[in-house]
């Protein structure tokens, strides 16, 4: 949480680099091709060089700093764009596809609640849980939901699919099970 992403080698465990972004990241940074893409609690996704940590661009998402908002999410790559959760304010939510290499939004989901938990992409569909305990599914080309599912916790943990189940577990750390 010093607002730095660090980058090891890791054979020998030595500092490769590091980057300051000066701004709380809550969330863990993604590798995708030659880029890492680290989420903020200031509201910005940065992308950066995987080979020296130079700053490449930011993706602004609009969030109230003032009104708590910020990412907590870590972001999820499929197919040339990143997935991840946005915590707007206390009631509300985005789920966002960003296509890095066009360097464009391509959709936007509302919720009613925040999203702390890492998105998960399966195939043609993309699935998160918010912390007013609702699990969707999503279209990941068009954003379109697909269904959505109400438990009694909120959540804020990663999702798994194994042989057609989805297993998300709630802040009372419940396990919840559906068929896909």
């Amino acid at each position: 949480w010093d607002g730095k992403i660090y980058a090891y080698n890791s054979t020998t465990g030595e500092e490769l680099w590091n980057v300051n972004l000066d701004v709380e990241i809550r969330s863990s940074p993604l590798a995708v091709d030659d880029k890492i893409f680290a989420a903020a609690n200031d509201g910005i996704v940065y992308l950066m060089n995987y080979l020296d940590g130079s700053f490449i661009y930011g993706i602004d998402n609009g969030v109230d700093k003032e009104d708590e908002g910020g990412l907590i999410s870590s972001p999820a790559a499929s197919e040339g764009v990143i997935y991840y959760g946005v915590y707007e304010n206390q009631e509300s939510g985005l789920l966002v596809a960003f296509d890095y290499k066009k360097n464009e939004k391509k959709w936007s989901f509302s919720t009613n609640y925040p999203i702390w938990a890492t998105p998960l992409v399966d195939g043609d569909y993309v699935y998160f849980g918010d912390f007013e305990g609702r699990i969707y599914k999503l279209n990941k080309k068009t954003g379109n939901k697909v269904w959505q599912y109400k438990v009694e916790e909120s959540l804020d943990y990663y999702p798994l699919i194994h042989s057609n189940l989805i297993l998300e577990e709630g802040k009372g750390m419940s396990t919840i099970s559906l068929t896909v």
